[in-house]
């Protein structure tokens, strides 16, 4: 293929439309593209208008330019809008002149859908000329994505949001299998170690993630919100669901999420898509892993009692002083016997601060092993005068 001196985008011939001395002269070249209004109306949008960079081009020949040799390889059509085209022939070693192209007509339509495309001909400029060189993946992107754009307009607009990344014409099998799911305010969507076979994309609501921690615990580590995604494990058949996904909304709003159920080819017709949902797993999991450890710090029950003394976690010099603002922004309540549980207090003038935080339920055989150092005869003995006689030692089991 020849040197071609200069390449514009079509988006330079866009914009030559506000000025009159080109629209008059483009406007019926350039409705000749495919989908071309179409195309007008995504060309608004930044994603969409990288691909058009890749794909579409304003090409410039100068007279005597070879375009095209004889058995070169075809992968654009070419539209004319100014100047005069020859198509040459060999004929027993010379060269003859077939036909001349003139505005508005175009080249290698009938080759947009052959696997592969050879020029019949050799294609030079008579005259200086201009056209538009539109490849053949653009225009089975346009075809695609402009007939599908009206049915699954909310699908597409979602994944163009999403992944700017990923070329529209990827989209197109990827939404034709979704589903629109919805589930109420805390309900369990699925839980670990469940076959993952589905991957979902919040369009409103919010959904808990708890992940299990070292005590075998399921514990809250963080929220997917609105356009986010989750579930992406079902994209590895060798992995099984590594979390617990809950709903959670507010009064009667629902969770409304995009639903794609995996099948085995979704990574040939959907590569790029899939990839970036996969780095997304990874990432995502790494940042849990990261949550469980900073968790992992927070008192926890063991037998009834706690880790380390809670003290510790409270901004509370002395049970004794009183600040004038405390407050818990989070309700805690753990598992089981609701050891824990933690209230607003916001009030310093009702004493809350002499309210035992961790309410122990009677145990029979903690009772029959009561510490002999809490009976009522050796607190009389330490409540005794300094003066009396030497206390009498206690054995103590």
């Amino acid at each position: 293929m020849t040197e071609i001196n200069k390449y514009e985008t079509i988006i330079t011939i866009l914009k030559n439309l506000n000025n009159p001395k080109f629209a008059s002269q483009y406007e019926q070249q350039l409705n000749r593209l495919p989908f071309f209004n179409f195309y007008k109306q995504v060309f608004k949008t930044d994603s969409f208008t990288q691909n058009a960079f890749k794909y579409i081009q304003l090409l410039y020949l100068k007279k005597g330019q070879v375009y095209k040799h004889q058995t070169d390889s075809i992968e654009s059509v070419i539209i004319l809008l100014e100047g005069t085209l020859s198509l040459i022939k060999n004929d027993q070693k010379k060269q003859k002149i077939i036909t001349k192209i003139q505005p508005p007509d175009h080249l290698f339509q009938a080759e947009i859908y052959k696997k592969v495309a050879y020029s019949k001909y050799k294609i030079m400029a008579l005259t200086d000329c201009t056209a538009i060189s539109l490849s053949f993946i653009s225009i089975h992107e346009i075809s695609v994505y402009g007939f599908h754009f009206a049915k699954y307009k909310e699908e597409v607009e979602y994944f163009r949001i999403q992944f700017p990344n990923v070329k529209p014409i990827e989209f197109i099998p990827f939404i034709k299998k979704l589903k629109k799911e919805y589930f109420q305010n805390n309900v369990k969507i699925y839980t670990a170690n469940q076959q993952a076979n589905k991957v979902y994309f919040i369009i409103s609501g919010e959904v808990e993630i708890y992940a299990e921690n070292e005590d075998g615990k399921f514990q809250r580590v963080t929220i997917a919100y609105e356009n986010d995604s989750f579930g992406e494990e079902a994209l590895s058949t060798s992995i099984p669901r590594l979390y617990k996904y809950t709903a959670k909304t507010q009064y009667f709003k629902k969770t409304t999420a995009f639903v794609f159920e995996i099948d085995d080819y979704c990574h040939i017709y959907a590569p790029n898509l899939i990839k970036q949902l996969e780095d997304k797993m990874r990432f995502k999991e790494n940042l849990i892993q990261q949550k469980i450890k900073q968790t992992s710090t927070l008192p926890t029950i063991i037998n009834g009692s706690l880790k380390k003394p809670f003290q510790q976690f409270l901004p509370i010099v002395s049970p004794t002083s009183k600040a004038s603002s405390i407050k818990i922004n989070r309700t805690i309540s753990l598992n089981d016997v609701r050891l824990l549980n933690f209230m607003e207090l916001n009030n310093p003038d009702k004493n809350y601060l002499n309210r035992q935080l961790i309410i122990e339920q009677p145990d029979e055989q903690s009772n029959q092993s009561r510490d002999r150092t809490k009976s009522v005869e050796f607190q009389k003995l330490l409540n005794h005068k300094s003066d009396s006689q030497k206390l009498p030692q206690i054995k103590l089991y």
